[in-house]
């Protein structure tokens, strides 16, 4: 039990991370300072993920099984509608950012628009592998994976200037 409590807690990063990635791709190439509040609607299935996960010994739609150990964990129907939201907001928001990119032709938007892709394909492609057990990866592949998310990410802000609202000269 305590060893699920605290897994239920890494959901919170990773249900609202892709929500948070197409959000802030949308913010920026529409150049907002201020959310649409129709936008707040993308974290609705994160927050019902979350409360699915939090109240699944109830149920049992998130995880039928529940291990440490990721051979023995039996995924609930619903890891796969949380699953392909989740896969649906990341993808999208990579396009999003790259077809800006393209059409920006900015060296500095480039830059940042590849940390911004590559902070986001890397966990997608960690979680798609452990959700279908593609490889033999440990239960906690896809929370180690969005580090990798945080650390990109910090780095564009700080050295990239991403999401910086002032205009380039």
């Amino acid at each position: 039990k305590q060893l699920y409590f605290w897994d239920s807690l890494t959901y919170v990063g990773v249900a609202f991370a892709p929500a948070f990635s197409l959000v802030i791709s949308l913010a920026f190439v529409n150049h907002y300072e201020k959310l649409p509040k129709l936008y707040y609607f993308f974290f609705f299935i994160p927050l019902l993920t979350n409360i699915m996960v939090w109240t699944n010994p109830l149920h049992n739609l998130h995880y039928v099984h529940f291990s440490i150990i990721a051979q023995e964990v039996a995924f609930g129907p619903y890891i796969y509608f949380s699953g392909l939201y989740s896969y649906i907001c990341m993808i999208s928001a990579v396009l999003i950012m790259m077809n800006f990119t393209i059409k920006a032709r900015n060296s500095l938007y480039i830059k940042q628009a590849l940390m911004f892709a590559l902070s986001n394909i890397i966990p997608t492609i960690v979680s798609f592998i452990a959700t279908f057990k593609l490889l033999d990866l440990p239960i906690t592949a896809t929370p180690i994976a969005f580090i990798v998310t945080i650390l990109l990410h910090g780095y564009s802000i700080s050295k990239l200037n991403y999401l910086s609202i002032t205009p380039l000269a």
